[in-house]
């Protein structure tokens, strides 16, 4: 038997570096299949996030605001007043990372009795996730609840009372994504976020225990203009104006009155905000203690 060799000449298109079906379909034919292949990313980086470690986060306190309310008070130092505060929190977060990042913040606002150092109590929880670009920063601002306290003092009684709380402070968690550990603490007084373990859990379960389901959480936090820096230097007038009060019907001593009781004279200093009962042509009438006093119009406001 005898062997029969074969000679293939090799194609154009096979010198080119092209498949051999290319000569079926023509050059251009075989460009176009060769662009219509997907091209496949090698790794998901489209999905990843910057991780905790190349994040960072600080708050400064911009603004707070507060004003007192008399309901009486005497030339001898008796009084019962009720105390308005607010405050305004400017959030800064960092990205150092080249990928975009989340950081989860759980938010709240502190607040003490008067004249009290403890016990803490947590107010205004707010929890919401920031989003940052690559190597940016991104702010938040929140305001808190208007915190409203009483002081009740009797002179000759030797007695004092306190109830309610006054705003002192704020602290926050930062968290990423898949990660309920929070990375980072950050507080207005250092000291809480070294003390966190033996008063925050604690804190928290009350805030919880007392908050309405629909109040938690809050997926982002609300829009507010900040307050101006020199808020708590306005003239306590101004400020009242801006809190709520207990009742809207209340007048203003623009000086100083005298009037008499059973049991002496008092002086009712001026400025002194006091619940107006009634008004007529000459007078305005208003809650003293458990006395109804006619002030002349003139003297209030």
């Amino acid at each position: 038997m005898s062997a029969r060799i074969v000679l293939v000449r090799p194609s154009r298109n096979s010198a080119r570096g092209l498949p051999e079906w290319a000569d079926q379909v023509g050059l251009c034919g075989a460009f176009a299949l060769l662009l219509a292949i997907p091209v496949v990313k090698a790794g998901p980086e489209q999905n990843r996030l910057a991780p905790a470690r190349s994040l960072s986060i600080s708050a400064h306190e911009i603004g707070s605001a507060g004003s007192t309310s008399y309901s009486w008070a005497t030339s001898w130092g008796s009084y019962i007043r009720d105390f308005f505060t607010q405050q305004d929190v400017l959030i800064d977060a960092h990205n150092l990372s080249s990928l975009p990042a989340k950081i989860i913040v759980d938010f709240f606002f502190v607040g003490q009795p008067e004249h009290k150092n403890e016990p803490r109590k947590l107010f205004s929880r707010r929890t919401f996730t920031i989003d940052i670009p690559p190597a940016y920063l991104n702010r938040v601002s929140l305001r808190s609840e208007v915190l409203k306290s009483n002081e009740q003092r009797y002179v000759l009684l030797g007695e004092q009372y306190n109830s309610g709380y006054h705003i002192t402070g704020w602290f926050l968690e930062a968290s990423v994504p898949n990660d309920t550990t929070p990375f980072t603490y950050a507080s207005s007084n250092p000291s809480w976020v070294e003390n966190r373990t033996n008063w925050l859990n604690a804190a928290i379960a009350e805030l919880e225990r007392a908050a309405p389901p629909a109040e938690r959480p809050v997926s982002k936090p609300p829009a507010v203009a900040p307050l101006p820096t020199t808020a708590s230097a306005a003239p306590p007038s101004a400020a009242a104006a801006k809190l709520p009060t207990p009742q809207d019907a209340y007048v203003v001593t623009t000086r100083d009155v005298t009037v008499k009781l059973e049991y002496g004279e008092v002086v009712i200093r001026r400025g002194t905000r006091l619940r107006l009962v009634k008004r007529d042509a000459s007078n305005a009438y208003v809650n003293f203690g458990n006395t109804v006093l006619p002030l002349s119009l003139d003297a209030v406001r």
